[in-house]
């Protein structure tokens, strides 16, 4: 984890990618800067932390800590993660940051380097990478500062906080996640209060976090086969909440209605075609 700038890990890492090696980085803000990722295509910004608007509190206190927490402008809860083999199991799922480090990907200077741009942050609410870190730390509101004295001060959307690589060469393969925090126990392990509530069971809130740091090793030790998900992430919804009233009901019209109407035509079918 590349949580302490003087630590010196970045030559180390360096000559870990050098000697054929493959790994994991994850990041948080104010680290030491790795610029021999840009071989990769990979280039954290790691002077940003990367926050949302300020949501404004209406009505009463959310029973839900979550909701609670989404309201704070480092908070970050992601349903998409992109278009990648680690990733592509986990759509639907819920995986909690805390003010990520941008990463920034581009044409890697090796062309047997083939890299991958993951977990977009939304952009609603508006999103970008802030550089005011005392603020953040303080627990001070933030606003996107395009520019001040003719300088670029924050980053704008749209954002990735993630990125892999891998070179077909030497078969090595790069993660990079601008979040250490999400492999941390406390958010792994966060249990889901709803559902703890109507059936007494224990559940992971956040079950993307687990799978993607999983899925992630899998990749990096090529045991590809074994990418998925696991049962205990199937036991959450994964319907989105923010899906329309209209598009619910049709659903459950074509869960309900339309299957076993199926298996009746098809039934129906079968029976024409043997009494011909």
């Amino acid at each position: 984890m590349m949580m302490n700038p003087t630590a010196g890990l970045g030559p180390k890492i360096q000559a870990h990618l050098a000697s054929g090696g493959s790994a994991m980085i994850l990041l948080t803000p104010k680290v030491e800067k790795l610029p021999f990722l840009k071989d990769w295509g990979i280039d954290p910004r790691v002077d940003f932390a990367t926050v949302h608007e300020k949501v404004a509190q209406q009505g009463a206190r959310a029973d839900d800590q979550v909701l609670e927490w989404l309201r704070e402008q480092p908070v970050f809860i992601l349903k998409d993660f992109g278009d990648h083999i680690v990733t592509r199991p986990l759509r639907s799922l819920d995986a909690f940051l805390i003010a990520p480090v941008p990463i920034v990907t581009s044409t890697p200077t090796d062309k047997d380097v083939q890299v991958t741009p993951l977990l977009p942050i939304p952009n609603t609410p508006r999103a970008w990478g802030e550089s005011d870190f005392d603020a953040l730390r303080e627990g001070k509101n933030v606003e996107f500062n395009a520019k001040k004295d003719d300088l670029e001060v924050d980053m704008p959307g749209p954002l990735f906080v993630g990125a892999a690589a891998e070179k077909s060469t030497t078969a090595q393969r790069l993660m990079v996640l601008g979040d250490f925090n999400f492999a941390m126990n406390r958010w792994v392990g966060w249990p889901d209060e709803e559902i703890n509530r109507s059936t007494g069971r224990l559940v992971p809130r956040f079950p993307a976090n687990a799978e993607l740091f999983i899925n992630s090793t899998y990749w990096l030790l090529k045991m590809d086969a074994m990418i998925s998900i696991s049962p205990a992430s199937m036991q959450i919804s994964r319907i989105d909440p923010q899906m329309s009233d209209g598009r619910r009901d049709l659903w459950r019209i074509l869960m309900i209605a339309g299957l076993p109407l199926t298996i009746l035509a098809a039934g129906t079918m079968v029976y024409l075609k043997r009494r011909d």
